[in-house]
């Protein structure tokens, strides 16, 4: 079993090359079968690294959308939250001035009795 790619690489690198130099009968038995064996074991490492590059760019495309859905649901409840804010405090201060005017209200009725009482003894 090849460890990694570049392991594979190298041996069949070292192999190829044992095999350029020498002659078919110097040889030994299983070189052929060697060089076989590692052409696979390097396709097929070849083949899971595309693989494994695949799924990694799958994986970080769907990351970035649910990243970019996630800022716009942020925004959104923001937006929402600042909306509700102002509403708010509009009411607040409807119910600030509306208060004034009753308590100036009430002042004036009893100002108005307390001149009434006054005016009566």
């Amino acid at each position: 079993q090849c460890e990694s790619l570049i392991d594979c690489q190298r041996i069949t690198v070292n192999l190829s090359v044992m095999h350029a130099n020498t002659q078919e009968d110097d040889l030994p038995s299983w070189a052929p079968q060697g060089l076989l064996e590692l052409e696979r074991c390097r396709q097929d490492l070849q083949s899971l690294k595309d693989q494994q590059i695949q799924e990694l760019e799958t994986a970080s495309r769907s990351f970035e959308c649910a990243l970019l859905g996630a800022q716009r649901e942020e925004r959104r409840l923001m937006d929402r939250v600042e909306q509700e804010h102002q509403e708010v405090r509009r009411l607040l201060e409807q119910l600030q001035r509306d208060n004034v005017a009753r308590v100036q209200a009430m002042q004036n009725t009893i100002d108005e009795r307390i001149l009434n009482l006054t005016q009566l003894r």
